[in-house]
């Protein structure tokens, strides 16, 4: 959730130190994109103004009832204050497989 706004709810999780962001349904990502004003990269990525990452909101994250806070830098990759990118990355599985989200790097 980013605010009161919930984004995603009884879906599944992974963790995986292997992926390096989040990845949750490209719906998804596309909603937290537009609420903290990123731009598209590509399909699925995006790109933040380094100058607001700060200010950016706070990305609460429960999982089994523990509640994770990540701030703004947490969530943004920054590569020198040159590029930042959405550390959140759009991601389609099979509808059997249901909602999935990777918890990544970024998480952990």
């Amino acid at each position: 959730e980013i605010g009161s706004t919930q984004l995603v709810s009884n879906v599944r999780f992974v963790a995986d130190s292997g992926t390096s962001t989040l990845t949750a349904p490209k719906s998804v990502v596309e909603k937290i994109a537009t609420m903290i004003g990123a731009k598209q990269l590509l399909p699925g990525r995006y790109t933040v103004d380094c100058s607001k990452v700060a200010q950016l909101p706070e990305l609460h994250i429960n999982l089994n009832g523990n509640k994770f806070t990540l701030q703004g830098s947490d969530y943004v990759i920054n590569d020198e204050n040159v590029e930042c990118i959405l550390g959140i990355m759009g991601l389609e599985l099979p509808p059997q497989l249901g909602e999935i989200l990777i918890m990544g790097d970024v998480f952990m």
